[in-house]
């Protein structure tokens, strides 16, 4: 799992500047719910002194153990836009699928 940060810096071009806080397996391998994802990303704030009351949203992918997770932590959640675009071309490319 990876965790990465972002955060508002007037001095970038961007307007925003971003770091990997972790790279690291889940605190407990064995175990991929959403309380292990929670309980290990609260290890990757607790090392730099943070907690979820700084974190403004979680992003991912629409899978449920995220969206779960975002509930149990209290936050935001933006999923996946690729994957809500990919619907919306679906649902476009529909009516042309008796076109020959």
């Amino acid at each position: 799992m990876t965790v990465f940060a972002m955060w508002p810096d007037q001095i970038q071009e961007k307007g925003y500047s971003q770091a990997m806080l972790s790279f690291a397996p889940l605190q407990d391998e064995e175990n991929l719910n959403a309380d292990s994802h929670k309980e290990s990303i609260l290890e990757t704030l607790r090392f730099y002194g943070k907690d979820y009351s700084n974190v403004a949203c979680i992003t991912g992918d629409n899978c449920s153990t995220n969206r779960s997770f975002a509930e149990k932590a209290s936050l935001y959640f933006v999923g996946c836009a690729s994957h809500r675009l990919n619907l919306g071309i679906k649902i476009i490319l529909e009516s042309y699928s008796g076109v020959t």
